[in-house]
């Protein structure tokens, strides 16, 4: 990040004539607020890892359901041919 720092406070003071010292804290806090950024590639990794979180979670959630429904059908069958 220091490099990127750099670059941008010779940008200011060689391309647009910003006085030294305005410009290198221009630099500073524009080096300060990109520090947490997050890139391209991270966040296309994070939302993968997120997607297969979901897609888990849905399988799951639709076996609890089927056996769920299973064992509620299998119980009114058997209360039905026991009845009868």
């Amino acid at each position: 990040m220091a490099l990127g720092k750099l670059r941008f406070h010779n940008i200011l003071v060689r391309d647009i004539d910003a006085p030294t010292e305005a410009a290198e804290e221009l630099a500073n806090v524009v080096a300060d607020a990109s520090d947490d950024l997050v890139t391209k590639p991270e966040h296309a990794a994070s939302e993968a890892r997120i997607r297969e979180q979901i897609w888990r979670a849905t399988v799951v959630v639709i076996g609890v359901m089927g056996a769920l429904g299973a064992t509620i059908i299998a119980l009114l069958i058997a209360l039905l041919t026991r009845g009868g």
